[in-house]
């Protein structure tokens, strides 16, 4: 079984494609109160931490699989001020990368909007190299996976240097570029938990799939849907991730 750990957890969209994988969520490490009671909720076996400045790695050092996170947007977005990576919401990857050279996990999976190749994405590329890590990267849409909005999001996975390029992402890429070529589109063999069907009509709330209930608290609950991770994609990328080092082991 992988150990997983979050970062910038959210509501648990990467816990819970870990779960799902059958690993064990060991910690999350999330300041927003909402999310903090939605996480206790879904993940009551799982320890909590508040604001990531002081959230201290060391005590998990070797002792995680997968680490993973998707750190503030919101200096890279296009719809931000475009501050980048040194803004004061998105420069918070610095406490992402100190945590990192903490824990030394076997893997880091990192998202963010696709605009981070050009506001900051070298820097991200050359904190990885210092600690030791190598990278690989994809932008993958919700589309890619069945489902009917594009929601483009930049997926990194890092890995130490010394086991050399692994082309997991691009494997996975390979195989969703055939899959659509065969059905035109995913179909719910994506995820098992997932059943997805085909809507014609884009819904009454910008850039929100049909479905979600209309007394919706907009401050709490869509932000905190908005802010989240696709469990389906984290699915795949860790599926992938774990096939992988199936195989590698068996060789």
């Amino acid at each position: 079984m992988f150990r997983h750990g979050s970062l910038f957890s959210g509501i648990g969209g990467f816990d819970l494609a870990a779960e799902w994988m059958g690993w064990e969520n060991v910690f999350q490490v999330e300041w927003d109160l909402y999310c903090q009671k939605v996480l206790t909720k879904n993940f009551p076996n799982t320890k909590r931490y508040g604001d990531i400045k002081e959230f201290d790695g060391t005590k998990y050092r070797g002792a995680i699989d997968i680490l993973s996170g998707g750190f503030p947007c919101q200096d890279i977005s296009v719809s931000g001020q475009g501050k980048g990576i040194y803004g004061k919401r998105s420069g918070l990857w610095s406490e992402y990368y100190r945590i990192i050279r903490q824990i030394s996990p076997k893997y880091v999976v990192i998202e963010n909007s696709p605009n981070l190749l050009k506001k900051g994405f070298e820097q991200i590329l050359y904190d990885l190299s210092e600690s030791g890590y190598d990278a690989e990267w994809q932008c993958l849409c919700a589309s890619d996976f069945g489902h009917p909005h594009e929601r483009e999001r930049i997926f990194i996975i890092a890995y130490p240097i010394i086991q050399g390029r692994r082309g997991i992402l691009h494997q996975l890429k390979r195989s969703i570029i055939k899959k659509n070529k065969e059905t035109n589109s995913l179909d719910s063999s994506c995820s098992p938990f997932l059943q997805f069907e085909k809507r014609f009509s884009e819904p009454p709330v910008f850039r929100v799939v049909d479905g979600l209930s209309k007394r919706l608290d907009a401050i709490n609950r869509l932000g905190a849907c908005g802010n989240s991770i696709i469990p389906d994609i984290a699915y795949q990328i860790f599926k992938a991730i774990e096939e992988f080092v199936l195989n590698e082991n068996k060789v």
